[in-house]
């Protein structure tokens, strides 16, 4: 019973649940606990077979595209927000052939519910961000309570 022991113990300790070539890396400990990490992994092993592939041991990106889209061209407006990503103040700028009457902002979170709406009094608007959490917002600017321009805004720390 206890060579059976003895051996199965030698066994696990052998074992290794993942190996990479990595150009840097190591342990960090804490009080929470320890964890290993990698930065810079060269090497991977690619496996396919007829019902798929797959890419073991690669981190796939996650990647922000920040985009303004105009949705309706030729009413003579320049509408900008910055900085994008933002810590805390958004600052929205419009400028506009005519005067600003009209013209409103809302900020939806990503389940698109409104957190703030404001009608714009100035082509320079400030938009408190720093009490929401870190992520993916949208801004949408309104002329007539009609979008005329939308922002993916990311907050972060």
């Amino acid at each position: 019973m206890l060579t059976l022991l003895l051996l199965a113990g030698l066994s696990i300790s052998a074992l290794h649940a993942q190996q990479s070539a990595n150009a840097a890396g190591g342990d960090a400990t804490g009080s929470g606990g320890s964890a290993s990490y990698s930065i810079g992994q060269v090497v991977y092993t690619a496996v396919s077979a007829s019902s798929g592939a797959s890419n073991q041991g690669v981190q796939q990106p996650y990647e922000f595209f920040v985009t303004g889209i105009s949705e309706t061209p030729g009413i003579g407006l320049e509408v900008s927000a910055f900085p994008n990503p933002t810590p805390a103040i958004l600052n929205l700028k419009i400028e506009a052939s005519k005067d600003l009457t009209g013209m409103s902002y809302e900020l939806l979170d990503i389940a698109g519910k409104q957190l703030i709406a404001r009608q714009v009094t100035a082509s320079l608007s400030q938009i408190a961000m720093q009490n929401f959490a870190s992520g993916t917002y949208m801004l949408r600017v309104l002329n007539n309570q009609k979008t005329v321009q939308s922002f993916t805004i990311i907050k972060n720390k």
